[in-house]
């Protein structure tokens, strides 16, 4: 195992595991070049990053400008909606299986309301909860969607739920672990949870692609399973989606051994970041590939954001 590059940092202890033992896979935000100390926990192979920002900080920062520090708005544009609204569908059928017809689904961090929208287009009963006030507000006006503002600890449990989806929500929370404690108190005895996290070990992404201040945990499907289980969860379905960006995992209330990784996972982890660099992100021919299918996306939202004159119409004509 290589020595990490920063030897001053403070005291580390993981926010999943408590280990103390961490390599620093990175000191910059790749967003806008800030320091920022990502970690790697030696012991559980979660990366982090460290300290933590505390809970007040974190509750201003995804109620007031989350949105409008990456995506510049404080509505969804347009093109946003179509990009929402094809993610929409495509999880959808991911999750057929655990859907019977007429299911209740909870979306947590439902942004728009894009997913809570074609949902019920489908015939489901959905609602959403989403932080952002602005993002709330847009879904309830442009697709009359229940969609509340506000954290998800500050609302009242109901387990009414036959599914409960959280989509790039696990890795902004403070205390992954104790917030997936928390959800299984919104679902039906028989009801499930579908997360969607990014992949630390994503070989594709940009050198400045990965670590964010947004972005306070980073798993694999390993390390996603291992934090589920700590929180009461048992794994039902695990995919690596997409060309390997995205993890989707399906989970059930139960208990489930928590298991360490081999080593070999964090020495993987650590050999990807070492080896990662503009060279050879930029010679790789998926690189350019995986480029023009995203011109590829990005003409098609271009084209639905100009035939379709409202947000609701995004959901009638692509839902």
């Amino acid at each position: 195992m290589p020595r990490s590059p920063c030897e001053t940092m403070d005291a580390f202890i993981c926010g999943i595991c408590g280990g103390q033992d961490r390599y620093v896979l990175s000191e910059v935000d790749g967003k806008t070049g800030r320091p920022l100390t990502t970690a790697l926990c030696l012991r559980c192979a979660v990366a982090q990053v460290t300290p933590r920002p505390d809970a007040e900080t974190l509750h201003t920062f995804y109620t007031q400008a989350y949105r409008e520090t990456y995506k510049g708005v404080h509505r969804p544009k347009k093109k946003h909606i179509v990009r929402a609204v094809r993610l929409a569908r495509e999880r959808l059928d991911w999750l057929a299986p655990w859907l019977a017809p007429g299911a209740r689904l909870l979306d947590i961090g439902a942004g728009g309301g894009e997913f809570v929208a074609v949902a019920r287009a489908r015939g489901f009963e959905a609602e959403g909860i989403e932080p952002h006030a602005g993002y709330a507000a847009h879904a309830r006006a442009a697709y009359a969607a229940p969609v509340a503002s506000a954290p998800l600890d500050a609302l009242e449990p109901r387990p009414t739920f036959h599914l409960v989806t959280a989509f790039h929500v696990l890795e902004h929370l403070r205390d992954p672990v104790a917030a997936l404690g928390r959800l299984t108190q919104w679902l039906t005895p028989e009801g499930a949870l579908a997360i969607e996290v990014p992949n630390l070990l994503y070989r594709y992404a940009a050198p400045n692609n990965t670590f964010f201040a947004a972005h306070l945990f980073h798993f694999t499907p390993q390390t996603l399973a291992q934090t589920a289980a700590r929180a009461g969860w048992a794994t039902q379905a695990t995919q690596v989606a997409g060309d390997g960006a995205v993890i989707r995992a399906v989970f059930r209330p139960g208990a489930s051994p928590v298991e360490l990784p081999p080593a070999s996972l964090a020495a993987e982890i650590t050999a990807l970041y070492a080896r990662r660099t503009w060279g050879r992100y930029l010679a790789s021919p998926r690189v350019w590939r995986k480029s023009l299918a995203r011109l590829g996306r990005v003409a098609e939202e271009y084209f639905w954001s100009w035939r379709c004159r409202e947000a609701q119409d995004v959901i009638r004509r692509l839902a």
